[in-house]
Order: C-alpha cells, then sequence, then structure tokens
C-alpha cells in the first residue's frame, strides 16, 4: 500500500511540475532580447544594391556582373525592398570568389558574400560610422555546367535570409515600442 501511495504521489507532483514547466515556460524564459546590430535592420525598405566585379573564371563561365545585379534586384523588389541609387547610406554589397583546380576538372569552388553596411552612430567617440550589420556567405564546389544556376539560388537565399531578418528586426522593434508604452 505505501509503494502504491508513493507512486501516485510521484506521479501526482511529476505531472504538476510539468504542468507548471509547460504553461511557465514563456514567463520562466522569456526570448531573449534580439541583438542590436539586428535589431538596427528593422523597418528598413531601401539599399543601395552594389556588386563587386565578377572574378575571372566565374565571367568565363557565363556568369556577369549584370546578370547577378539584376538577379539580385529581382529578389530584393520580390521581397519588398527597393533596390535605390546611390543617394543613400545602406548599402547591401554582394561579392563572389572562385577558384579553380587543375587537379579537380569541371568543377569550381565558389564563395558568394552577401554584406549590408549602414550609418551608426557611436556616442563615446562622437561619430557616425558606416558599419556592418548583416552579414552571410553561401559556398560549395559545384560542377562547371551547373555554377550559374547555382549562383543564382545561393544568391535568392542570402537575400531572403536578409528580407527575413529584416522583418523579424521590425517586429521586435514593435514590440518594444509597444512594451514601452
Amino acid at each position: 500500500m505505501l509503494q502504491r501511495s508513493t507512486f501516485s504521489l510521484a506521479a501526482a507532483v511529476t505531472t504538476v511540475i510539468l504542468a507548471v514547466f509547460v504553461s511557465g515556460a514563456p514567463i520562466l524564459y522569456p526570448m531573449p532580447r534580439m541583438s542590436d546590430h539586428k535589431l538596427s535592420l528593422a523597418g528598413l525598405q531601401r539599399v543601395r544594391l552594389v556588386v563587386e566585379r565578377v572574378p575571372g573564371p566565374l565571367r568565363d563561365l557565363g556568369v556577369s556582373s549584370d546578370d547577378v545585379e539584376s538577379t539580385c534586384r529581382r529578389i530584393l523588389r520580390k521581397a519588398g525592398i527597393e533596390p535605390a541609387d546611390n543617394e543613400i547610406e545602406q548599402v547591401l554589397n554582394v561579392k563572389l570568389y572562385a577558384l579553380l583546380d587543375p587537379n579537380i576538372e569541371g568543377a569550381i569552388a565558389y564563395v558568394v558574400g552577401l554584406r549590408f553596411n549602414q550609418p551608426a552612430s557611436v556616442d563615446r567617440i562622437g561619430r557616425t560610422l558606416n558599419l556592418p550589420t548583416f552579414a552571410r556567405i553561401g559556398a560549395g564546389l559545384e560542377k562547371t555546367e551547373d555554377l550559374q544556376k547555382v549562383l543564382m539560388s545561393i544568391l535568392s537565399d542570402l537575400i531572403e535570409d536578409f528580407a527575413a531578418e529584416i522583418g523579424r528586426a521590425t517586429r521586435q522593434l514593435e514590440k518594444l515600442e509597444t512594451e514601452e508604452r
């Protein structure tokens, strides 16, 4: 009888602890505040797009700066971000790297880099600096005949990630502003 009561008590305590833990989890463990560099992306609607010169091995395989830029502009617009001309200081920089190894025929190693810089005030030094607040890369080793399709797909993924981060930052800032009222 004592063993059965102990089991029932243990089961009841376990149930209560689980119920409190599960229902109280959001209260006990609030979501961490988004980092300031990510939060600085909130409300971003326009960026100046800068596509660095495409390296020779990629150009030799048919990848042009114009193709990269038009793909980036299309994906940005689709994500609700307007590519702007030189009049704004928020810069989305796209850079591609390539490496051919003569020992690996028909393949090329590549890196696609996406970096966003924007002005940020640093009170301690009394200056506004142009600082990176978002960066992502994609890299791989690909068959040369598949390269252009793969590069454009990676660019799409990186820019969509950038747009998603802007959306998260915007929602987080709205939440913070609501909590401060």
